[in-house]
């Protein structure tokens, strides 16, 4: 769960309330391609080299990408899918020598079939805001607030992003090279890129599926347009009805997953 496979260099960043809340800002935030590239590898691992038997499917369970963005999209499904991944955007920059987590590298992809639901961040900037009229566009080149110069260092401290407001015309903001590719995305469109790993031509953002036999498996789209926390509407309910009574009949095993929570719902 929550890859929140992420465009660090975005505009789109809520650095203005780094002040407040002090997980707007991560120090693995540049890495987490390569992150979910070695978590595959591991399943993988237990995939291939375990003693016990192979597995049959993996499910990731929403927060898939961190802010809606195209650019996120595809590295997730690059990675995921295996093969070359650049994840990088505006400019094509190198200023350290060596490896850096923006270099191009090569993901080996999941050996298993693989499902996935949807999560607040795959629908909403930052996972909680419908507009961009905080955040701003991400394909724009100026961060929407000013970040203070002591976020690229490396001894970062817990509240970093941008200065508390009585610092706040101590600095300026940053400029960042634009980048069309980080153009939003909307629920059709990760649906779509998805489509095939629990997704289907219906175009639904809920689905079942039969992974293994005697097992049904049901992915529940628990994310709204209205912040973080899920929601399980009526027709969803009633799909979940007839999938356990389904599955009751026939003796199956039922997995339902989500990306909430019952106690957040």
């Amino acid at each position: 769960s929550d890859s929140h496979v992420f465009d660090e260099e975005t505009p789109a960043r809520q650095f203005w309330a780094g002040w407040l809340v002090p997980t707007i800002f991560h120090f693995q935030e540049a890495h987490t391609t390569q992150v979910l590239d070695a978590a595959v590898r591991t399943v993988n691992r237990f995939h291939t080299e375990s003693e016990r038997r192979p597995l049959d499917f993996a499910v990731l369970t929403g927060d898939l990408i961190n802010n809606r963005q195209r650019n996120e999209l595809d590295w997730l499904v690059q990675t995921l899918e295996g093969g070359r991944v650049n994840p990088d955007s505006g400019a094509d920059d190198d200023p350290l020598p060596g490896l850096d987590p923006h270099d191009p590298f090569d993901a080996e992809g999941l050996a298993v079939p693989w499902f996935a639901t949807l999560g607040n961040h795959d629908r909403l900037f930052e996972g909680h805001l419908a507009s961009d009229v905080l955040v701003g566009s991400p394909t724009r080149d100026r961060a929407r607030f000013a970040v203070q110069a002591g976020c690229v260092k490396t001894d970062l401290p817990v509240h970093c992003g941008v200065a508390r407001p009585t610092e706040a015309f101590s600095v300026l903001p940053r400029q960042i090279p634009p980048d069309p590719r980080r153009a939003p995305v909307e629920v059709e469109d990760v649906i779509e890129a998805l489509r095939g790993h629990g997704f289907t031509d219906s175009g639904a953002s809920y689905w079942r599926a039969d992974p293994a036999p005697g097992v049904r498996l049901v992915g529940l789209d628990t994310s709204t347009d209205e912040g973080l926390f899920g929601r399980l509407d009526e027709a969803q309910l009633a799909f979940l009805d007839r999938e356990l009574a389904a599955a009751d009949s026939a003796g199956d095993i039922a997995i339902i997953t989500s990306h909430h929570p019952s106690g957040d719902l």
